[in-house]
């Protein structure tokens, strides 16, 4: 009997590829994602030590005006921060999704693969016992 060959092989192969792409882009959009969190860590640690020092002690009319300024930055950096890290989340969300979409793809074919190969193993295993039975009756026949 000839060897197992699963005629949609390519399409498994083709599947398994665009599968393990989406999980290397996932890698990446999750690393992003990580660093912006950090950075918006950061900068929230860097603005409650600065209303810290305001609250602290007296400040002159100028050292006021600057601790607004400064304030104000990084109130505009904390809320650009938070905008980057609930779009990159979208943007990892998505892949997952995408990602469970080609996994289940793939699946689907490897199911397919994995009931192909019981068949064959079936249909050998009962080819094998014909040939067997045939061999005994040869030999019955012939010790006659």
């Amino acid at each position: 009997m000839k060897a197992f060959t699963f005629e949609l092989e390519p399409l498994l192969f083709m599947r398994k590829t665009a599968e393990e792409a989406c999980g290397e882009k996932l890698q990446t959009e999750l690393h992003k994602l990580h660093e912006m969190q950090e950075i918006l860590k950061n900068l929230h640690t860097e603005y409650r030590e600065s209303c810290t020092k305001l609250n602290s002690g007296s400040f002159s009319i100028s050292e006021l005006e600057f601790h607004n300024r400064w304030s104000n930055r990084l109130l505009k950096q904390l809320n650009e921060a938070r905008s980057a890290v609930m779009a990159q989340t979208r943007r990892v969300n998505d892949l997952r999704k995408e990602m469970l979409e080609l996994h289940q793809d793939k699946r689907v074919i490897e199911v397919l693969k994995e009931k192909e190969y019981k068949k064959y193993v079936k249909e050998a295993d009962r080819q094998e016992n014909k040939d067997n039975d045939e061999l005994t009756i040869q030999r019955f026949n012939l010790n006659k």
